[in-house]
């Protein structure tokens, strides 16, 4: 079965270096493989020992892939936002450049004594 991993790279978020995280999808394998352990840490005997190491290990992984979650979905719904506002701004600027081109040739039509149609002068939505 395909399994498929984001992998998000960023410099923030106390770290220094650079940070490859494969985040949405990696989590639900740590749980199984958590709770897999500790079913087989009640039945086991001698190998107690071991399995609470990889217990300890897969809980600390957990732990810092849920984090690693987190704060890639806040970078997310952050970047969403801004890329919201830009794609007005750039409407809203389109529009405004529009305007003043067709304010422009309505002056230069003015000019020349040329009477255009009130129709071309709509704004553009």
């Amino acid at each position: 079965m395909f399994k498929s991993y984001i992998f998000v790279y960023w410099q923030r978020f106390n770290c220094n270096e650079t940070c490859c995280l494969f985040c949405i999808g990696n989590s639900n394998d740590l749980k199984k493989r958590k709770n897999s352990l500790t079913s087989r840490l009640s039945a086991a005997g001698g190998e107690k020992k071991q399995m609470k190491m990889q217990l300890n290990e897969l809980q600390v992984k957990l732990q810092e892939q849920e984090e690693c979650t987190k704060l890639y979905e806040t970078e997310k719904k952050r970047n969403e936002k801004a890329s919201d506002s830009l794609v007005k701004l750039l409407r809203e600027k389109a529009m405004e450049e529009r305007l003043e081109s067709q304010q422009r040739l309505i002056r230069d039509n003015e000019k020349l004594g040329r009477v255009l149609d009130q129709q071309l002068i709509a704004p553009f939505f």
